[in-house]
């Protein structure tokens, strides 16, 4: 088993093999706060305002300077890779997720992209976005301590989790990041809670989600 690690405090990437005591710096230089393979087992690394493709070094969003364009980026956080190789990535301080396809030059928005806030349109601070089979694309947003669902094509979202700040079973507090198993179950990363929640999704419902303890 091989182990990718964003080493940000010291602006690096490392790689683990099993059974290694010290890890391998792939890539340095680098503000890193997002990793993602792909099927390919190809490596996606966020930086101050571009992803990389590594071990090809190629640039696959952004690298147009920090900006609010479509074809620039401000601190991408945690990446999602679909099996097209399309990279969503949730641009926080563009309060938008975009998604770039393969040999883009630009991305797409797919969700915010509207300013600050917590209306139906608005995101604030995405800090991890995924996307399924059919493109509905699920948004982490810190600043607003909810989870939204975006249908493809969709100009606003729809608040599945969370929306204010605590600690019970159906509230969240600074999500940082979000991943489906096999079943479709959604697991979260409940920052300020200390503690990482599955969530049982209902696709035939807008009413997405219930605990599961």
């Amino acid at each position: 088993m091989t182990k990718f690690i964003s080493d940000n405090a010291k602006s690096r990437v490392k790689r683990w093999f099993k059974g290694d005591d010290y890890g391998q710096i792939i890539i340095d230089n680098i503000s890193c706060f997002g990793l993602v393979l792909d099927n390919e087992a190809s490596l996606y690394v966020t930086d101050r305002y571009q992803v990389i493709k590594w071990p090809s070094g190629e640039v696959v969003a952004g690298n147009n300077k920090e900006g609010g364009a479509l074809n620039q980026l401000a601190y991408p956080f945690h990446l999602f890779v679909d099996q097209d190789q399309s990279v969503f990535v949730p641009d926080a301080s563009n309060y938008r997720v975009v998604k770039w396809i393969v040999g883009a030059k630009e991305g797409m928005v797919v969700a915010g992209s509207h300013g600050l806030g917590d209306e139906a349109n608005q995101t604030t601070w995405p800090t991890s976005a995924i996307a399924d089979k059919i493109c509905t694309v699920y948004v982490a947003e810190l600043g607003n301590h909810r989870i939204t669902r975006w249908f493809k094509d969709s100009k606003s979202g729809i608040v599945i989790l969370g929306g204010d700040r605590g600690k019970e079973a159906y509230q969240l507090a600074f999500p940082t990041s979000l991943t489906f198993d096999r079943q479709g179950n959604l697991y979260v990363a409940d920052l300020d809670n200390n503690r990482i929640q599955m969530f049982t999704i209902d696709k035939s419902s807008c009413h997405a989600v219930s605990p599961s303890n």
